[in-house]
């Protein structure tokens, strides 16, 4: 009897095992993120983009598994595969210098920003930044294209402020780009 008991319990314990590893790490977030590429220049037939990543990217549970296994034992999983724990609330993007006549320094410079999404099949395409719900947004990694050229200053320093919703804010700076 005990033999059953002791194989019966090595089961379970495998069984949860098993099926336990992959589910802990639904989630990711981070706290920072850097320019991945950036022009510091740009031409006349060209556009600003400007790559940002999560500097610190890092993956969450929103459960404890049943019997005290450590969701880090799995060897392959899917982490981070339901999105942002803390999604995108308010993206504020602002220049230290006038942009032109509709926007002055340190306005918001949102409107005038598209951001590229995956299409499939390898493809992708820009899409306006406003157009864009921002919880869907993936912050791990984005490229964001500024869609007009400057008309005030050639010379700009952008601040990207964006807001999660537990109101932690990731302010990242660029250097000087200038428009030729």
């Amino acid at each position: 009897m005990k033999v059953k008991v002791i194989i019966i319990l090595i089961g379970i314990f495998t069984i949860q095992f098993i099926s336990s590893c992959c589910k802990g790490f639904e989630y990711y977030d981070f706290t920072t993120m850097d320019v991945v590429f950036l022009s510091d220049t740009v031409g006349q037939d060209s556009s600003f983009e400007i790559e940002l990543s999560a500097s610190d990217l890092f993956y969450l549970s929103m459960s404890v598994s049943d019997l005290g296994f450590a969701h880090t034992l799995a060897f392959s999983c899917d982490e981070g595969r339901e999105g942002m724990k803390h999604p995108f609330e308010n993206i504020e993007i602002t220049s230290n210098n006038v942009f032109n006549n509709e926007y002055s320094a340190n306005e918001n410079l949102f409107q005038l920003f598209e951001i590229e999404e995956f299409k499939g099949m390898g493809e992708f395409e820009y899409k306006k930044l406003s157009d864009v719900k921002l919880e869907k947004l993936q912050g791990e990694f984005m490229r964001l294209r500024l869609k007009q050229r400057p008309t005030g200053s050639q010379i700009h320093n952008f601040t990207f402020k964006f807001t999660k919703s537990n109101k932690e804010e990731i302010i990242v700076e660029t250097g000087e780009i200038t428009w030729l």
